[in-house]
């Protein structure tokens, strides 16, 4: 974080403490410090700037959710395991529930979903669940976000299998898709998913895209060019008719 501005950094720790988050890592960590490179608008600068960013965590985001009275409790996400009984069922009424049975002993080490209970402030219970075809999903939006690099190794990390933390989190994390956005700090923002652009707006009419030298053989044209001469035909039609004008009277 040294080469991060100072702005930046003193912003990531005022949202740090107005939001109540800590950044000690453990098997849970509520949120990160990251740095992006930041474009200056007009070009100013050849290089870009990197500023520093609170990235929340899926267990911050579902402790600010707490607080915020979006939800009362979460239970931990269960891991369902191929042999184990799970029916997932939305009843007459809308509401969502699941029959899970764990096996004991287990018959298989092969994942096959995940789920989390959410009590909400009614004290009625919501379901959310991610199962095989999900997972296989967002990996593929993982891979083709990271381009050459491929997907998230986490997702096959367990013998093939994804990370059982790594899950949970995801879980968490999506589980959250339909509810109401949560304020944040201006360098702050929330663990983006797979599908989303991972691009961050500080409010600072700067943008952290990556920034792209164009080469000289690149081959494009600049919309400001078909304006421009837009603007040169119209100066040049209305020059000529002027001209009329005067030769008349």
């Amino acid at each position: 974080m040294q080469d991060c501005s100072a702005l930046s950094i003193y912003g990531v720790l005022i949202d740090l403490a107005v939001l109540g988050l800590s950044l000690e890592q453990g098997s849970q960590p509520l949120a990160y410090l990251l740095s992006y490179p930041v474009n200056s608008p007009s070009g100013e600068s050849p290089a870009p700037e990197r500023r520093a960013v609170l990235e929340v965590s899926p267990y911050g985001e579902l402790a600010l959710r707490i607080r915020s009275g979006q939800i009362l409790h979460a239970d931990r996400p269960v891991v369902v395991y191929s042999g184990d009984v799970f029916r997932p069922m939305i009843s007459e009424d809308g509401k969502k529930t699941i029959v899970y049975e764990c096996c004991v002993p287990r018959r298989s080490k092969e994942v096959i979903g995940c789920f989390i209970c959410l009590t909400r402030p009614d004290q009625s219970r919501d379901y959310f669940w991610m199962l095989t075809p999900e997972i296989e999903r967002l990996k593929r939006f993982s891979a083709k976000a990271g381009k050459e690099l491929g997907a998230n190794p986490l997702y096959s990390s367990d013998q093939g299998q994804i990370d059982i933390g790594f899950l949970e989190a995801k879980t968490i994390k999506h589980a959250f898709k339909t509810f109401p956005k949560i304020p944040l700090g201006q360098f702050s923002r929330l663990e983006p998913t797979e599908s989303e652009n991972s691009s961050f707006d500080y409010g600072l009419d700067f943008t952290t895209e990556p920034a792209i030298i164009p080469t000289p053989s690149a081959q494009y044209k600049e919309p400001e060019e078909v304006s421009n001469q837009e603007v040169i035909s119209e100066t040049k039609v209305k020059a000529t008719a002027i001209k009329v004008e005067e030769d008349i009277f």
